[in-house]
């Protein structure tokens, strides 16, 4: 008998070591005319205008994240949603599945797959489904939606069926990193607001799909260290993170972040509904300021900038800041 023959395992039965994580699905990278041009399937099969299906994907990315806002649910669930939004419409239409149902779809996803083995505990929040749908109907028609009601069931039912139809999309991987697995890495960073406020922005647009996501995250966090650079302060990043990166792909990202954060506020200033897309610098520059003033009066030892507790949505942002605002102007007049 050859002596290889025991090292030959029988027909049918096969071992898969559990500990090697599944391949990432964001490591196919799309063109931009498949995206958001003329080979997008909304433009393509149903003639849909293509600045019509940008501003509703900004829209139901948007909304995502105000789900999530709303929900407590962790910015590490809600950007591979924003993820997984926006691969969704590479191949499906606008016109046959509405971007509310496909953004609840989303999340739920994301917040069921963020609680596999291979995530950090940290990373995700135990979210129900009745709540999500409460939540979005809540923040779209500013009433309330009774469980059992027949529009409650039929959002359901329509959500159910659109995540069914996503996972098949994604060939049943919803293994993805994101930008913001890797722009936390300026957690202690003093411009850390600002780059969380565009890295928050910049999840309503599909350059997720376009670039790699450690890639966008460098692009993001250099905007501001050449700030500092250009006003003659040392940069806080260790310099090899620099060398590990395409510096003209750091370009042409920050042209496509630019490009983005320009529109939202050309949209936002034409359609009150788009208000909540982008966060003004005015208001991340008081945002950084109140962070500032927190952390000089904890001391040295304070802990590092939570993005978790940042509102995702910078109309809600502003709320929270007004807030804070009142209660230390009633705390001086005691």
């Amino acid at each position: 008998m050859d002596a290889n023959t025991d090292d030959v395992q029988p027909e049918g039965e096969h071992t898969v070591d559990c500990r090697i994580p599944p391949p990432l699905l964001n490591d196919v990278l799309f063109k931009k005319e498949e995206v958001l041009g003329d080979g997008c399937v909304s433009v393509r099969m149903h003639k849909m205008e293509i600045n019509d299906v940008k501003l509703e994907q900004t829209q139901g990315a948007t909304h995502i994240l105000e789900i999530a806002d709303r929900s407590h649910i962790s910015i590490f669930s809600a950007a591979p949603a924003c993820y997984y939004f926006h691969r969704f419409y590479v191949y499906q239409s606008m016109h046959d599945w509405p971007v509310q149902e496909t953004a609840i779809a989303s999340l739920l996803l994301s917040t069921n797959a963020s609680q596999r083995a291979h995530f950090p505990v940290r990373t995700f929040t135990r979210v129900s489904f009745k709540k999500l749908l409460q939540n979005s109907h809540q923040i779209i028609h500013g009433v309330s939606l009774e469980e059992g009601s027949k529009l409650f069931e039929d959002l359901q039912n329509r959500v159910l069926v659109v995540q069914r139809l996503m996972l098949a999309v994604l060939d049943f991987n919803v293994a993805v990193s994101t930008f913001w697995d890797f722009v936390i890495v300026a957690h202690d960073a003093p411009y850390a607001s600002y780059v969380f406020s565009v890295a928050n922005t910049m999840l309503s647009s599909p350059i997720c799909l376009l670039y790699p996501q450690k890639e966008i995250a460098y692009a993001i966090i250099l905007k501001y260290e050449k700030e500092r650079q250009d006003r003659n302060k040392p940069r806080i990043m260790d310099e090899r993170i620099w060398e590990e990166v395409d510096m003209k792909m750091m370009q042409d990202i920050l042209e496509e972040i630019t490009k983005h954060i320009n529109y939202l506020e050309d949209v936002s200033s034409k359609n009150s509904d788009c208000e909540s897309c982008v966060l003004t610098m005015n208001e991340v520059r008081e945002l950084h300021s109140e962070s500032q003033r927190r952390r000089s009066t904890r001391g040295t030892n304070a802990p590092p900038h939570s993005p978790r507790r940042q509102s995702y949505s910078p109309r809600q942002q502003s709320t929270s800041l007004q807030q804070r605002r009142r209660r230390q102007s009633r705390g001086s007049r005691r």
